[in-house]
């Protein structure tokens, strides 16, 4: 979690003296790591500790001279996103790659190169903390029963999704988003406001002016439904567009099929966050072939691969 998302961390003071913070995920300089999990009742996540080789489900970390525990969330917001329930072995990042972008390529008939790039903006979703850009997916759909399933299908392997429709600037900026959630936006007529809103949040450290003289830190990903297949220019240069195939068939996947997806792939999604958060950096790939609007989109995304630069 970025250091503006720790310093929001509700620290509290127990009767004996013990410090306690309520969290929803830390990133320690020694490379342990905290993430929150599903949860075995109520709308309280457990914690899941990785200290650099193993990871345990628990209720609460000591750390340092702190204990860490799990933020309880709204029970509307618990039950709308999706946490894993553990992590699991990936494989290779390819072999992660490969299996997410084939699931949008055989679900929706996408080209090697837009499954391709679908897959890239889901596993930017699981280190966006760690880059200075959120990359962006924005989504043409002549059909936007087939655009809305698309978005279904991101939420099973997206970090912290959540999907929402009819989204307004003083909504948006009342979401908690120091959970780094992934937004899932059905909202086809953005006004121009909320476009620049959503534009402003591609940038990491970039505060907006909240209530009472306060701020708010609406930095985080984002996939949007959009009316027109020429997106760059209303959200600025983090972004992946991609254009929805014209199809009659829609696939098969109601919330049991979208289960076991999610089941599949969230845990090993996040051992891949656990085994290479530490290692993004920003990328030095040559990206002199890149027009200058997609060179900070390109690094984002190449920093989101350590273990396969050259």
């Amino acid at each position: 979690m970025n250091s503006a998302v720790q310093a929001k961390a509700k620290t509290r003071s127990k009767a004996k003296g013990e410090r306690v913070i309520t969290t929803a995920g830390q990133v320690f300089p020694d490379g342990t790591m905290i993430e929150l999990v599903s949860g075995s009742a109520g709308n309280k996540p457990d914690l899941l500790h990785w200290n650099g080789v193993k990871a345990s489900v628990v209720p609460r970390v000591e750390y340092g001279d702190y204990t860490y525990e799990a933020s309880e969330l709204n029970p509307s917001l618990y039950c709308a996103t999706r946490l894993p329930k553990q992590c699991k072995d990936y494989g290779s990042s390819r072999e992660l790659f490969r299996g997410v972008s084939d699931l949008f390529k055989h679900s929706f008939h996408f080209s090697d190169r837009e499954s391709g790039l679908v897959a890239c903006f889901c596993l930017s979703t699981w280190l966006t903390d760690r880059l200075s850009i959120a990359p962006s997916l924005v989504v043409f759909a002549p059909d936007q029963g087939l655009g809305i399933e698309v978005l279904r299908l991101l939420s099973c392997v997206c970090r912290r999704p959540l999907m929402l429709a009819e989204v307004t600037p003083g909504g948006l900026r009342s979401l908690p988003m120091n959970l780094s959630l992934t937004l899932l936006i059905n909202e086809c007529g953005l006004r121009p406001n909320l476009q620049r809103l959503l534009r402003a949040s591609s940038y990491r450290g970039l505060h907006l002016p909240g209530n009472r003289g306060g701020v708010v830190d609406l930095y985080g990903p984002k996939a949007i439904l959009w009316e027109s297949d020429v997106a760059n220019d209303n959200f600025g240069e983090g972004v992946i567009q991609i254009s929805l195939p014209a199809s009659s068939r829609w696939p098969a996947l109601d919330e049991h099929r979208r289960a076991k997806i999610a089941n599949d792939f969230q845990p090993r999604l996040l051992m891949y966050r656990l085994k290479n958060c530490a290692e993004v950096r920003e990328s030095r790939v040559d990206v002199s072939q890149f027009t200058v609007a997609t060179r900070q989109l390109a690094c984002a995304l190449a920093a989101c691969f350590p273990g396969e630069r050259a």
